[in-house]
């Protein structure tokens, strides 16, 4: 088990690696982040971080995020469609997500044969693992009883949820969605501006699959995102249909 310290210096090792200061916001954003024992967003620990600092910047809390996943202290976590989630992973095994797409329930486990079965593979391919992540979706022991159409991979929504808000990534080709926000520092919200996108606009996913670009349809032209981008832009659906205006 490790300790405050040394998850501290660790973090103080990487910042001084890359050139930049330790300083009393990172630590804030690091202990706060590292207090949190359970999965959390970004908006929950900037939420957390007010109560003691009104004046903590969104802009820096999420810098600092990013730090500490690159310095191996925390890793993102995607649960279907949903915001960006982090999970502390500095001095703890890792383990992998059962994840019930109705109630949402989160169920952790760790398979000493999947992780041996993923190292072999990788090394049977020539492949160096960095970092790896296992969710499950599924439906829990509670809500299984439910019919198979009524559960939200399967239902056709009437009306889409006005409270739902997912990163950009997760939306599929042909839908349609408004940004709601950008969860970034502002040199990335200042070149998401250049290319013409900002919080509020409607936009059509083009082109979202693991191979090439993310290209998206917005104000009548079409713009190709890297996915660093996509994961940070957070987003509502909308169910009305796109026009073909191609």
């Amino acid at each position: 088990m490790y300790s405050i310290d040394d998850a501290t210096n660790a973090f103080k090792s990487y910042l001084a690696g890359t050139g930049k200061p330790f300083g009393l916001d990172r630590e804030a954003v690091l202990l706060a982040a590292l207090d949190t024992h359970e999965h959390f967003t970004h908006g929950r620990l900037v939420d957390r971080l007010r109560e003691a600092n009104p004046e903590i910047m969104p802009d820096l809390v999420q810098m600092a995020l990013g730090e500490m996943v690159r310095a191996g202290l925390i890793r993102k976590v995607f649960f279907g469609e949903g915001p960006v989630y982090y999970e502390h992973v500095y001095g703890h095994l890792h383990h992998d997500h059962l994840v019930c797409v109705r109630c949402g329930e989160l169920i952790e486990f760790r398979s000493d044969v999947i992780e041996a079965e993923q190292r072999r593979i990788a090394e049977q391919h020539g492949f160096r693992i960095l970092r790896h992540s296992l969710q499950i979706m599924g439906v829990c022991e509670r809500c299984s009883a439910e019919p198979l159409s009524q559960l939200p991979e399967f239902a056709i929504e009437e009306q889409p949820d006005p409270d739902r808000v997912l990163p950009l990534s997760l939306v599929r080709d042909g839908l349609r969605a408004q940004v709601v926000q950008i969860e970034g520092g502002s040199n990335l919200k200042q070149r998401l501006t250049s290319l013409g996108l900002t919080p509020g606009d409607e936009i059509e996913v083009c082109h979202n699959t693991f191979a090439g670009p993310f290209v998206i349809k917005v104000k009548g032209s079409r713009i190709a995102l890297g996915r660093g981008m996509v994961d940070r832009i957070q987003v509502r659906r909308i169910l009305e249909p796109a026009e073909d205006d191609a």
